[in-house]
């Protein structure tokens, strides 16, 4: 009976055996494909990572791009601001010195210019017409001493 019991008993824990092995090539093998899955993991996530990065970087090129260009344009509006603003500086500044120099009653060059002429000419007829020398233009005439 010692025999068959044994016989039993190995029969009994062979099954036993094969169902703890297979246990173990099953943890083994999900160990492996548990490692498998973070690595893969791990690269999707780095690849998402690297998109998102990219995505990133080429919103902030846009942004600089787009900043760059409204910095040309207002520097551009400031510029032309600037130009009209002295422009009408300018004219309202001309406009004040014309209006202060009649005030002053100070003849304009245009007017200087036609005395100048009208002298010149008037001395050629005084020439013409036979009236001596003629006093130069820094020298008042002499007067009479009695």
């Amino acid at each position: 009976m010692a025999a068959k019991r044994r016989a039993r008993s190995k029969a009994s824990t062979q099954p036993l055996e094969r169902l703890r092995g297979s246990m173990r090539n099953l943890q083994r093998d999900a160990e492996q494909l548990l490692r498998r899955t973070r690595r893969q993991a791990g690269t999707l996530i780095q690849r998402d990572q690297r998109k998102a990065l990219n995505r990133i970087l080429g919103q902030a090129t846009k942004l600089r791009k787009d900043l760059e260009q409204r910095a040309q344009k207002a520097g551009r509006q400031l510029e032309g601001r600037t130009e009209s603003f002295f422009a009408a500086v300018e004219k309202d500044l001309t406009r004040r010195l014309h209006d202060f120099l009649k005030r002053l009653d100070v003849p304009s060059r245009s007017e200087v210019r036609l005395l100048t002429r009208r002298i010149n000419e008037l001395e050629k007829r005084l020439k013409v017409h036979g009236h001596g020398a003629i006093p130069s233009q820094g020298t008042a005439p002499a007067a009479h001493e009695s």
